[in-house]
């Protein structure tokens, strides 16, 4: 995975790309929204010539530099007409079954990916985008993705109490969009209560983005909000947790 942060991703060459995700985030690194597309376009065409990028079209940031991109690209998503769409998906607790279409064929391949939530249909229509086009048969990737594990703290189950009907999950998502990801994919697997405890990551990213955090967590049925966790950072004046909690609408919370 090529980390944006302090655009270290800049001095990679990849043959082959994939861009999945373009959210706002290391305000530290980025002096606004702009300054981050043209990074991405920059890393894009970076790519070697006779390589490809595979993006991510239901991503309205990703739309918007996909013009600029001047290498050979495979779309995928679940709407319109990609490359390379999702359809069909079933969520059931941690697994997802979903078929996918190559554009100007009529045959589906047939999924089922032991992971939960949305977002990894979309990891996954990347990783198929990818997988076919350096020509891996299809039975491989309907077996590899079956196989597949996940990796530690993302949707990471840690226990599962079938007695009182308790399953308690590790995530490290630390950005909204990865805690409204997370949160739905338990929503959408489980019919249950939902009870987020979530550590802020950085003073800096809970003053940037405490409003979106707000509405992430408001997804949850309770949440339970702890101190900043500072990492790289030393605190700022007027930063705590509170910016986030202030902003939440569910008050099904305790700020510890």
């Amino acid at each position: 995975e090529a980390d944006e942060f302090d655009k270290s991703f800049l001095s990679l060459n990849p043959t082959f790309s994939i861009i999945n995700n373009l959210d706002l985030e290391h305000l530290d690194s980025y002096k606004d929204l702009n300054d981050l597309l043209s990074s991405f376009t920059i890393f894009a065409n970076s790519i070697s010539f006779y390589g490809k990028v595979a993006i991510n079209t239901d991503s309205i940031n990703i739309n918007k530099i996909k013009n600029n991109i001047n290498r050979s690209l495979i779309t995928f998503g679940l709407n319109n007409n990609p490359d390379v769409k999702g359809t069909n998906i079933l969520h059931k607790q941690n697994h997802t079954t979903f078929d996918v279409i190559l554009k100007n064929t009529s045959n589906k391949i047939k999924i089922e990916l032991p992971c939960p939530g949305r977002h990894n249909v979309y990891n996954t229509l990347a990783a198929i985008s990818i997988a076919l086009e350096l020509k891996i048969n299809r039975d491989s990737i309907i077996q590899g993705i079956k196989n597949y594990t996940g990796v530690k703290r993302r949707f990471d189950i840690r226990n599962i109490n079938k007695k009182a009907n308790i399953i308690i999950v590790d995530d490290y998502a630390h950005h909204p969009s990865e805690i409204e990801a997370t949160i739905k994919a338990a929503r959408d697997g489980w019919n249950n209560r939902i009870i987020s405890i979530f550590q802020p990551h950085l003073f800096s990213r809970t003053r940037d983005f405490s409003k979106e955090f707000a509405e992430s967590l408001d997804l949850s049925d309770i949440n339970i909000i702890t101190d900043i966790y500072p990492a790289r950072e030393t605190p700022l004046k007027n930063v705590t947790s509170r910016l986030i909690t202030d902003n939440m609408k569910n008050k099904n919370l305790f700020y510890i």
